[in-house]
């Protein structure tokens, strides 16, 4: 029993090789009311998540509210990047579903990856800004980690956000 307990306690420490940071499971608490979709499947080795927010009742979401939320909750801003309508729109699946093509690599969608950007679905269709942030999470591939970011997807008329997320190995 004993050994049991040590090859549990062992595992638990070592599965994804989370460093400290935030919690993705915090994002729930941002706006929940406006939360319109969701799926964060995880497992002893990584996971993945996708929140999507609909504004209600005349509110908006905020580049600001966003980094301040994230960084209460120890996700480090790293960078925005501006998206026309039409480069977003060419963020499909081969078979044309719209997706956010996050992979291993990150943000890139030049690297096509049906079956990981099927995880992603993307519903904002106009001009946005994405904003990437540092979780001090890992993806792990062959031995090499790299940080796991995580990406805000604001649409440009405020009403719409998506948080997109791959970690582990």
């Amino acid at each position: 029993m004993k050994f049991l307990a040590a090859i549990f306690l062992l595992t638990s420490l070592t599965a994804c090789d989370q460093k400290p940071g935030g919690s993705l499971s915090e994002w729930m608490k941002f706006q929940p009311r406006a939360i319109s979709a969701n799926s964060a499947p995880s497992g002893a080795w990584g996971g993945r998540a996708f929140i999507q927010w609909t504004a209600t009742d005349g509110n908006k979401f905020t580049p600001e509210s966003i980094k301040k939320f994230a960084a209460s909750h120890h996700f480090t801003h790293v960078s925005d990047l501006a998206v026309s309508a039409a480069d977003l729109n060419g963020w499909t699946t081969s078979s044309g579903d719209p997706i956010f093509p996050l992979g291993y690599d990150g943000l890139d969608a030049t690297v096509r990856d049906d079956k990981v950007w099927a995880y992603f679905p993307r519903r904002i269709t106009q001009d946005s800004v994405v904003m990437k942030f540092d979780t001090n999470w890992i993806i792990a591939i062959g031995g090499v980690e790299k940080p796991a970011y995580a990406y805000a997807l604001l649409s440009g008329d405020q009403q719409n956000l998506s948080l997109y997320h791959l970690w582990g190995e």
